[in-house]
């Protein structure tokens, strides 16, 4: 497996990585930025909140901030695939510049528009200069939000919620020595996964796997 990383600090420590592998499985994880992955080659299995998706080549997958997932391939030709890792702050700008709000949520369906896969593809050429990038990352994040492959992310104002999120990180607190089952609290709080985390650390300051560290 071989992995090439470019991070462009000017641009808010825009991540771009370039990883080819034959054999490749990842478990559990989730990313504090948006995750934007273009498969070239091969084809893979990317499981979402406990919901499964075979991705073929030059399909593009999103993945949200703190969105749980876990990936293998099951092919046995070599697969490419590129990933651009996008801050939030950087998508909530275009998406208030766009549509006046912020907070953007994209879905989890993939995309397989050549216009779209052609400027993920322009993130790794490597002559492209400071001018050209930002031009890119402009013209990539309007595609898909304007490509219809979203829906605003509302802040829960369910006050039962709020009141179960508060109760789960009391809990976590009082038993920091225990493992935080993040599947049953998220339940108990009437969120997904990746909005438990979120909302978790939007009010600690931390995920919950490092409230316990």
């Amino acid at each position: 497996m071989s992995v090439k990383t470019t991070i462009y600090k000017q641009f808010d420590s825009l991540e771009v990585k370039e990883s080819k592998f034959s054999v490749f499985n990842l478990p559990e994880h989730f990313h504090e930025t948006y995750c934007i992955g273009l498969l070239s080659n091969g084809i893979k299995e990317c499981t979402i909140e406990n919901s499964e998706t075979i991705v073929h080549s030059n399909s593009i997958s999103i993945l949200n901030p703190y969105q749980v997932h876990s990936d293998k391939n099951i092919d046995t030709s070599e697969c490419n695939y590129k990933m651009i890792y996008v801050n939030k702050d950087v998508v909530d700008y275009f998406g208030n510049k766009l549509t006046g709000k912020k907070e953007i949520l994209f879905t989890n369906d993939l995309l397989t528009d050549p216009t779209i896969v052609k400027k993920v593809e322009t993130f790794f050429d490597e002559n492209q200069n400071d001018s050209s990038l930002n031009q890119n990352l402009s013209n990539l994040i309007e595609s898909l939000i304007l490509n219809g492959n979203h829906i605003q992310l509302q802040e829960n104002k369910n006050l039962d919620s709020k009141n179960a999120l508060e109760d789960c990180i009391e809990k976590a607190r009082l038993n920091f020595a225990e493992k935080i089952d993040i599947e049953k609290m998220a339940k108990e709080c009437k969120l997904s996964k990746f909005q438990f985390i979120r909302y978790f650390k939007k009010k600690t300051g931390i995920t919950p796997a490092s409230y316990i560290l």
